[in-house]
Parts: C-alpha cells; structure tokens; sequence
C-alpha cells in the first residue's frame, strides 16, 4: 500500500499525478550548477456534477511553500495558483478562469518575492493551462493589468510571462502597462516547457531520503573532524607542557630527511677520510 496523496505513477522525475510533491530549483542562469532552493507542492482539484453525471463545476487550486532557499529562511507564505471551470447550466456555454474560482477572474501573484524571477510562477501557470485544456471549447475569462502592478521594473516581464500562454492583451496606453485580455478560447492557449530547464519535480519520498543520506554524511563528517580536532588539542597541550621537548620533535620532524642526509654524507666522509689516512 502506499500513500495516495505521494503515488503518481513517477517516472524518469515526471510525477504522473501525484498530489503532493517537491520542487527542485536551480538558479536559470547557472542550470547546472545544483538546487538554490526546494518547494513543497499540494495539487487539490474539486469537481461537481450534476444529477445526470454531467460536470458542471471544476477547481483547482495549487498551494506552494518553499521548503529551503540558499538565502536563509524565507517567511511562510500562504499562496497558491488557482484555475476553475464552469459550465452553465441553461446555455452550455464553457468559461474557464486561468486566474480565479467559479469561473470568476483573480490574480496571480508568486510570494515570497525572493523566489521570483526563476521560472517558478511559469511552471505553476504551465500547470493551470494545461489542466484548462480538458475543455478546448471554453471561453477563456477575461483577466485585467493594472497599471499599478506594473513598473519599468517587471513590466516587460509580467506581460511576457502571460504572452508566453498565448494570452494576448489590448493594451490602454502606449507603456503597456495596463490592458484587457483579448476573446480567446481554451484551444489557443500554448503549454510552456521553459521551466524545465532548471526546475525539476520530485518525488517527496526521494527528498526524504536523500535527505537521510545527506544527514549520514554530515555526521560521519562531524566524526572526522571531530577526530582530528581531539588530536590537535592533545597536540596543543603536549607543546604546553613540554614546550622544549616538543620544539625539537617538530624541529626533527619537519627536517629529519635533511639530517639524515647530512649525516649519511658525514659518515662516508669520515669513512673515505680513514681509508684515505690509512
């Protein structure tokens, strides 16, 4: 038996659909160069039907908490990625919302903001679009830029994480900085596998473990240098005590093959200088 929430059907680090799982984050400049941080994820999806089995209600909802972050510890931040479906009753007409529930528009903000920047908030959407693509048909619900979210800072970065999923945007000024999503339905938004490049999902069970073994070796580490600092300290008290006596074992110790030779050589001096006198 295992854990429902953990099994996922894992397969070469893609997690089937596991609910509950790890993110590992390297630095998208430095791909290679191992983890700067590790977040937890919880996929919770709800659905209602109605009396003759037809869905009529979708939600989905994605918590995010970052485990470690190679800045020290960030603050717990209780946010989550939200995507919902709706199918209405009396007309059949599908809406989906990227951004919100019950088919309403939200928004989308990834905190703490440490985190930002590093493909994250393009994984978590990459996850809502395509749970959304179950319905091609449905009218995707309108989402809004404010002006005041955006500054010469991020701007050009917000609009391109959007425009990335095919959401494009009739934009009020010449800055871009605000702007209405365009009509558009389910089947013209676009999956985005960027974030693959430097976040990999994992398997919570293969975190716990390797967690372990990173823990043994830290120990056996601590053991070693624990060791060696036991010697050394009885090293420093020998000098304390007999500060001559241990003078002259350094002294011998660090130019013992000198003396030696030089007394090799003063032997077989001494040897040709009798043979010699003889």
């Amino acid at each position: 038996m295992t854990i429902p929430s953990l099994e996922g059907n894992w397969h070469y680090q893609m997690r089937g659909n596991a609910r509950i799982y790890l993110l590992d984050v390297a630095d998208k400049n430095k791909p290679n160069a191992g983890p700067i941080g590790q977040l937890l994820i919880e996929r919770v999806e709800t659905k209602q039907v109605d009396e003759a089995g037809q869905l009529q209600k979708a939600d989905l909802q994605i918590f995010h908490e970052v485990v470690w972050w190679w800045e020290g510890e960030l603050p717990r931040v209780n946010e989550s990625f939200r995507a919902s479906y709706v199918r209405h009753g009396l007309t059949g007409e599908e809406t989906v919302s990227l951004t919100g529930r019950d088919g309403l528009p939200g928004t989308v903000f990834l905190d703490p903001e440490p985190i930002r920047g590093q493909r994250i908030g393009t994984y978590l959407m990459n996850e809502i679009v395509s749970w959304a693509q179950q319905w091609p048909e449905a009218d995707v619900q309108l989402i809004t830029l404010h002006e005041e979210q955006a500054n010469d800072h991020n701007r050009d970065r917000r609009n391109r994480f959007y425009e990335q999923f095919g959401l494009l945007f009739e934009y009020s000024d010449a800055s871009h900085r605000a702007g209405t999503l365009q009509t558009l339905r389910v089947r013209n938004l676009n999956t985005v596998d960027a974030w693959e490049m430097n976040i990999k999902e994992r398997d919570i069970r293969d975190g716990l473990r390797a967690q372990r073994r990173e823990n043994e070796r830290l120990v056996l580490e601590r053991a070693g240098r624990m060791y060696s600092l036991g010697i050394l300290q009885r090293e420093l008290s020998r000098a304390q005590r007999y500060p001559l006596v241990w003078a002259l074992t350094q002294f011998w110790g660090e130019r013992r093959s000198t003396i030696s030779a030089w007394a090799l050589g003063l032997l077989a001096a001494g040897a040709f200088w009798l043979r010699f006198k003889s």
